[in-house]
């Protein structure tokens, strides 16, 4: 019986499937040891349609020349050096910052606006010891937090 990696493989390898998994593929099997409770495994188990066990499959969660991100391709075996190469690379603290940024000063994603005050944020995130407080707290203390602004939208029916 195949694994469910190579069931997957054979679907979406070829025609207009490949174009997306060929992109997303590799994070779900870096991922695969990770079950749906969340549990740590190193084996998959099939099942046939009456529920009876048939095959038992080391799990392979090497990935080889993954386009985590443009331009970048990285071997990584399993999530939990896809994790790290994640951290490393700065990109995860980076977009958080940047998003959190938007979201909280209510502006577009225009990366003119606002460069020192998510590059503040981005470092809060490198702390070692960074938690999601400190992170709010972080940006709760930037001098444009505390001084900012909104035009009501007068189209939400508010004063």
């Amino acid at each position: 019986s195949l694994t469910q990696r190579e069931q997957i493989e054979n679907l979406t390898s070829q025609g207009q499937c490949a174009s997306c998994h060929n992109k997303i593929n590799p994070i779900g099997f870096a991922a695969q040891n990770i079950d749906a409770f969340g549990r740590f495994t190193e084996v998959e188990e099939v099942f046939d349609d009456e529920g009876y066990k048939i095959a038992t499959h080391l799990l392979n969660t090497q990935v080889e020349n993954t386009e985590i991100f443009p331009g970048d391709n990285q071997n990584v075996a399993g999530l939990r050096e896809l994790s790290e190469h994640i951290v490393e690379s700065g990109k995860a603290s980076a977009c958080v910052s940047k998003h959190y940024f938007n979201y909280t000063f209510g502006r577009a994603d225009d990366e003119s606006l606002g460069g020192c005050d998510k590059e503040s944020m981005r470092q809060s995130l490198t702390d070692p010891n960074a938690t999601l407080k400190s992170f709010l707290k972080s940006a709760a203390q930037l001098d444009s937090f505390k001084t900012r602004r909104f035009t009501p939208d007068p189209t939400d029916g508010g004063p």
